[in-house]
């Protein structure tokens, strides 16, 4: 049986975990990140990666330049192709931080749209736990329109990373995807793989194939529709690439 100092000195111990979890999580990362600044501030955004699964914590950064308040809307677009619409007020000079896990449930992979009454800036920071036992944090500065063409240089599948491909397709039917990957040294042959996206969702590839001692860089492509002209936003995505413990720009 409990005697009363012992009761109080549990009901102590149990508030101080409480309050500190939250530190001694994001203590628990050990990684960084940073990103270049945009050259100016815009109404539409986009970021092809993003999800609620467990170990990841993602985040949606608002700046708001003006010296008036505006308004921002967040369209979720998920890989179901589902999406979920959530609305912020941006007062004038601040910043809006937007945690994706309350507005998506947990387990989801997730692109986002962000558009707003007045210019403004979206970041992207995502912190992880990948597999229970990497740690580490990205970021990045959202796209500001889809494109058919997107490079990447960086890209390896030597033992210990965990490349991917992420791919937004903000439009309004299905389209496919064609990714070369070039190996190191231009050694032959080049890889092409297509997929087909769903109108409005977001897609992640699996590793691309290939040794552990290669270098992939890919040059995404995205083929038009059948009834879409090259300059309709449904041949168009958003692309960017995913390594353990970090992400390249989506430029």
């Amino acid at each position: 049986m409990f005697s009363r100092r012992t009761l109080i000195a549990s009901i102590l111990v149990a508030v101080v975990m409480s309050l500190a979890a939250p530190a001694m999580s994001y203590a628990a990362w050990n990684g960084g990140h940073d990103v270049v600044g945009c050259n100016a501030a815009g109404k539409t955004w986009y970021f092809a990666e993003g999800t609620t699964r467990s170990g990841f914590n993602e985040w949606i950064c608002l700046l708001n330049p003006n010296a008036g308040a505006t308004s921002a809307h967040l369209t979720y677009m998920l890989a179901d192709g589902k999406t979920i619409g959530k609305d912020y007020n941006l007062p004038a000079k601040s910043r809006t931080t937007v945690d994706v896990g309350n507005d998506v449930e947990a387990g989801n992979d997730v692109s986002v749209k962000v558009e707003s009454g007045a210019p403004v800036v979206a970041e992207r920071p995502m912190y992880f736990r990948y597999n229970g036992t990497i740690t580490g944090g990205h970021d990045v500065v959202g796209a500001t329109a889809p494109r058919q063409t997107w490079f990447f240089a960086e890209g390896t599948c030597r033992p210990g990373f965990d490349p991917y491909i992420c791919i937004q397709n903000p439009g309004g039917s299905d389209a496919a995807v064609r990714v070369t990957y070039m190996l190191g040294n231009a050694r032959p042959p080049c890889r092409t793989s297509t997929w087909r996206t769903t109108r409005g969702t977001p897609w992640s590839s699996s590793k691309p194939s290939g040794r552990g001692t290669t270098r992939p860089t890919t040059s995404p492509r995205r083929s038009r529709p059948p009834t879409a002209r090259r300059s309709s936003p449904s041949a168009r995505c958003i692309l960017t690439t995913r390594a353990t413990g970090q992400e390249a720009t989506t430029w």
